[in-house]
């Protein structure tokens, strides 16, 4: 289904209609933006895939996981959805291993520091991505 319209809100009001999006709807917690799908529905047989949204920021993070061993990745995690996101990764039977970022970013504050204190796991970041300290 293509979502087109002026906003995020009024493309979830018309897929509202549906009786199959209502399930997926009734999940979307009071700050709009934060969705969680709790059930485990598979990106294929031993791979899963979750796209995370925060609305104050506008900003996707990817929640990542093995199937068959239970370890998770997420990716771009945001500071004000850490435990959003860690209590989903418990709510699908996960263990966060990483939290790993891409890049520095200009929108948003990362979560991979909160996520570590909250799950153990391992703060990612690509070492072209940290700033250096030139000499003056």
């Amino acid at each position: 289904m293509r979502i087109v319209g002026r906003s995020m809100l009024s493309a979830l009001k018309r897929l509202s209609v549906s009786h199959q999006n209502q399930t997926i709807l009734a999940r979307i917690h009071s700050q709009f933006g934060t969705m969680s799908l709790p059930e485990r529905k598979p990106f294929s047989p031993d791979f899963f895939f979750r796209q995370l949204f925060d609305g104050e920021s506008s900003t996707y993070s990817y929640l990542l996981a093995d199937l068959k061993t239970g370890e998770a990745v997420i990716i771009d995690p945001v500071l004000e959805q850490a435990k959003r996101d860690a209590q989903l990764v418990k709510e699908l039977g996960f263990k966060l291993k990483y939290a790993i970022n891409t890049h520095m970013h200009a929108d948003h504050i990362t979560g991979s520091g909160w996520l570590r204190e909250l799950t153990g796991c391992q703060s990612v970041m690509p070492p072209l991505a940290v700033p250096r300290r030139t000499a003056t």
